[in-house]
């Protein structure tokens, strides 16, 4: 089954935002550092910075 990359990316995010309020800090924190590590984002730099607040 196909998808397009934004279809992937909104999954991934979702992802992120679930596993945010499960409190797997540690995992969120090394899948955002991947990808800002690809790409500057605002939204997954605030993420980051949303973890340790």
């Amino acid at each position: 089954m196909g998808s397009s990359r934004a279809q992937r990316e909104v999954v991934k995010d979702t992802l992120l935002v679930v596993m945010m309020r499960e409190s797997e800090v540690q995992k969120v924190k090394n899948l955002i550092d991947k990808r800002l590590h690809r790409r500057p984002s605002r939204r997954d730099s605030r993420w980051l910075e949303a973890l340790y607040s």
